[in-house]
């Protein structure tokens, strides 16, 4: 289920790293607030790391969207497929292969 207006977009461009996308989804799992949608831009991935894809992503106590790009167009280009897919009105941009720390939200939040 999607929030109706998700205060924060968490943006993150991914390509084939399955281990660093579940460590970047953990780290929003910690977070002290909900009031965020997560959307995933697999960048052309391989088939095999595609159909692990939804697993990771559905294992969540927050919705992650995933959206497709059939060949790599780079972290830049997966990151403006997920700022056009984007509802929240603060955007947050997370790499696969960084983590967020506890509160990063927040500190976001409060900062506006």
């Amino acid at each position: 289920m999607l929030l109706p207006e998700p205060l924060v977009s968490v943006v993150i461009p991914h390509f084939n790293d399955i281990e660093g996308l579940k460590r970047a989804l953990a780290s929003l799992s910690v977070q002290d607030t909900r009031a965020f949608e997560v959307i995933v831009v697999d960048d052309g991935s391989v088939p095999a790391v595609r159909a692990a894809l939804e697993l990771v992503t559905s294992s969540w106590d927050f919705d992650v969207r995933t959206l497709y790009h059939v060949k790599n167009l780079g972290a830049s280009g997966a990151r403006n497929t997920g700022l056009v897919a984007s509802r929240g009105s603060i955007i947050c941009l997370l790499d696969s292969d960084d983590l967020f720390l506890p509160g990063k939200l927040s500190w976001v939040i409060d900062q506006i």
